[in-house]
């Protein structure tokens, strides 16, 4: 690919995030939660609403003082509670309330506000190429860092 190609994707990809970017920001704004809370819930979701601590900060990649802390956070809005792992009661279960549960849709609606006009201008088989692409752009990035 000529540089000049590669110059001429950055405008799109910067519509693309900032588009994105505003929709998300707003509902976390909204919510008063941080990008990684939304993370945290989000997964969450995609676990039934309920996961070991572990594994939770497993999924995250993040430390365990840094797991405590967003809990607790999420446990002061209302949006998670803890409970002792029954099968290990040195464990913890993170599950979310019904106040995290609607907010962790609403997140994940508003995230998947893009697959509309997407579904609209591409097949299944086009989106699932882009974000091969988009996977290996982000690989080859973190690689420069």
């Amino acid at each position: 690919m000529q540089e000049n190609q590669v110059i001429e994707i950055i405008p799109y990809l910067k519509i693309i995030n900032d588009k994105v970017k505003m929709k998300i920001d707003h509902l976390l704004h909204e919510a008063n939660i941080t990008l990684s809370q939304s993370m945290c819930i989000l997964l969450l979701l995609t676990m039934n609403g309920a996961l070991k601590q572990k594994e939770l900060q497993s999924l995250l990649k993040i430390s365990h003082s840094a797991m405590v802390r967003m809990i607790q956070r999420l446990e002061e809005k209302k949006l998670v509670y803890v409970n002792v792992d029954v099968e290990d009661k040195r464990g913890k279960i993170v599950g979310l309330t019904e106040s995290g549960f609607k907010l962790a849709n609403d997140i994940k609606n508003a995230a998947g506000y893009l697959n509309n006009p997407l579904e609209k201008i591409m097949t299944a088989v086009e989106i699932n190429n882009f974000k091969e692409y988009l996977k290996r752009i982000v690989e080859h990035i973190e690689i420069l860092d």
